[in-house]
């Protein structure tokens, strides 16, 4: 697949199915923890900006 990810995902894997074959899980899995992922990553942006005072 050429050009930017859309997801942003740097790891190359930038569908459910690719993540889905290097980790082995289910479709449902793999969606499930996209999903988790995501929502960390929102967390620790909010704390971190919390935390540096902005």
């Amino acid at each position: 697949m050429a050009g930017k990810p859309k997801s942003g995902n740097v790891t190359g894997l930038d569908t459910v199915a690719s993540r889905q074959a290097q980790s082995g899980a289910s479709d449902k899995t793999q969606r499930m923890a996209d999903k988790v992922a995501k929502e960390a990553l929102c967390w620790m942006i909010q704390n971190l900006a919390h935390l540096s005072g902005t």
